[in-house]
Protein backbone atom coordinates (compact mmCIF):
# COMPACT_ATOMS: atom_id res chain seq x y z
CA UNK A 1 0.00 0.00 0.00
CA UNK A 2 1.31 3.42 -0.92
CA UNK A 3 0.75 6.72 0.84
CA UNK A 4 -1.33 9.24 -1.09
CA UNK A 5 -0.39 12.92 -1.03
CA UNK A 6 -2.77 15.19 0.89
CA UNK A 7 -3.84 17.02 -2.29
CA UNK A 8 -4.96 13.71 -3.84
CA UNK A 9 -7.03 12.90 -0.76
CA UNK A 10 -8.61 16.35 -0.82
CA UNK A 11 -9.55 15.88 -4.48
CA UNK A 12 -10.98 12.41 -3.81
CA UNK A 13 -12.98 13.82 -0.90
CA UNK A 14 -14.55 16.48 -3.09
CA UNK A 15 -15.24 14.04 -5.93
CA UNK A 16 -16.76 11.50 -3.53
CA UNK A 17 -19.23 14.08 -2.24
CA UNK A 18 -20.09 15.11 -5.80
CA UNK A 19 -20.56 11.48 -6.84
CA UNK A 20 -22.75 10.81 -3.81
CA UNK A 21 -25.17 13.50 -5.00
CA UNK A 22 -25.73 11.56 -8.20
CA UNK A 23 -25.78 8.03 -6.75
CA UNK A 24 -27.61 8.75 -3.51
CA UNK A 25 -25.01 6.68 -1.63
CA UNK A 26 -22.80 7.84 1.21
CA UNK A 27 -19.44 9.19 -0.02
CA UNK A 28 -16.43 6.93 0.55
CA UNK A 29 -14.55 9.82 2.12
CA UNK A 30 -15.61 13.39 2.85
CA UNK A 31 -13.57 16.59 2.83
CA UNK A 32 -14.03 16.72 6.61
CA UNK A 33 -12.57 13.22 7.01
CA UNK A 34 -9.67 14.19 4.76
CA UNK A 35 -9.01 17.25 6.94
CA UNK A 36 -8.85 15.00 10.00
CA UNK A 37 -6.45 12.45 8.52
CA UNK A 38 -4.15 15.02 6.91
CA UNK A 39 -3.82 17.41 9.85
CA UNK A 40 -0.94 17.24 12.26
CA UNK A 41 -2.35 16.56 15.71
CA UNK A 42 -0.27 17.27 18.79
CA UNK A 43 -1.43 16.12 22.22
CA UNK A 44 -0.14 16.78 25.68
CA UNK A 45 -0.84 14.94 28.92
CA UNK A 46 0.23 17.96 31.00
CA UNK A 47 -3.28 18.85 32.15
CA UNK A 48 -4.09 15.25 33.10
CA UNK A 49 -0.84 15.13 35.06
CA UNK A 50 -1.62 18.39 36.86
CA UNK A 51 -5.38 18.01 37.44
CA UNK A 52 -5.73 14.25 37.83
CA UNK A 53 -2.32 13.10 38.97
CA UNK A 54 -1.91 11.00 35.81
CA UNK A 55 1.42 9.27 35.52
CA UNK A 56 2.32 7.54 32.25
CA UNK A 57 3.79 4.04 32.38
CA UNK A 58 6.23 2.39 30.00
CA UNK A 59 4.65 0.77 26.93
CA UNK A 60 5.72 -2.73 27.99
CA UNK A 61 3.95 -2.36 31.37
CA UNK A 62 0.82 -1.01 29.68
CA UNK A 63 0.72 -3.92 27.23
CA UNK A 64 1.20 -6.49 30.00
CA UNK A 65 -1.60 -4.89 32.03
CA UNK A 66 -3.88 -4.83 28.99
CA UNK A 67 -3.14 -8.49 28.20
CA UNK A 68 -3.83 -9.52 31.81
CA UNK A 69 -7.16 -7.67 31.79
CA UNK A 70 -8.23 -9.26 28.48
CA UNK A 71 -7.41 -12.73 29.84
CA UNK A 72 -9.25 -11.97 33.11
CA UNK A 73 -12.34 -10.87 31.17
CA UNK A 74 -12.25 -14.04 29.09
CA UNK A 75 -11.67 -12.09 25.91
CA UNK A 76 -8.27 -13.61 25.20
CA UNK A 77 -7.04 -17.14 25.75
Amino acid sequence: MRTAPAWVLRLVGRLSVLGARFTGREPDITPEAVALVTSRVVCSSARAREDLGYRPVPLQAMLEDCHAWLVEQGLLG
